[in-house]
């Protein structure tokens, strides 16, 4: 028997569709799934009580993902076309690494609010300028599947989209 074989992504179909989504999908709709996964779990990680059985193991392993995405958001950033935009969202995404740094180093969930605070506002404005809305893509808030469109902005570091700016590919988000 094949010990790899229960975790290919073929005897997982959720994990093919990921993969597939993710390798299909624009520039834009790819940073709206990083802002959907590191909502999520950071999302995930408030709700944990560190003091129960096996506590402290899920906040951490919630945390450290939501860093993994978050640090995704953080390469995504082109910071030679995004200029200043680019720079100030680059300090609000270390800003909300150190706090899940933070929370994890102290075993404390509420330092996550800090975060969802920072990411909501980027998260739907994102989904508004990618066309999908704030309401549809609520994985952050409720789980559901993101979907995108053309972008036709940047969101700006205090939520709402920089009038006239380049869309994203431009000045904020570049490939790697």
């Amino acid at each position: 028997m094949n010990p790899y074989a229960a975790t290919s992504v073929t005897a997982r179909p959720d994990r093919s569709y990921l993969a597939t989504r993710v390798l299909t999908a624009p520039p834009q709709a790819l940073v709206l799934m990083l802002y959907d996964g590191a909502l999520r779990e950071t999302a995930r990680a408030r709700s944990i009580d560190p003091s129960q059985p096996g506590g402290r193991e899920q906040l951490h392993k919630a945390l450290t993902r939501a860093q993994d995405f978050i640090r995704e958001l953080l390469l995504a950033l082109d910071r030679e076309k995004g200029g200043e935009l680019a720079d100030r969202l680059a300090a609000l995404y270390l800003f909300c690494q150190e706090r899940l740094i933070q929370a994890n180093v102290k075993a404390d969930p509420s330092l996550c609010e800090d975060v969802l605070r920072v990411l909501r506002p980027l998260r739907d404005a994102w989904a508004q300028i990618c066309g999908a809305g704030a309401g549809e893509a609520a994985a952050p808030h409720g789980g559901g599947p993101e979907q995108s469109t053309a972008a036709q902005g940047t969101p700006a570091p205090g939520g709402g989209p920089v009038q006239g700016a380049p869309a994203p590919g431009g000045p904020a988000v570049g490939g790697r």
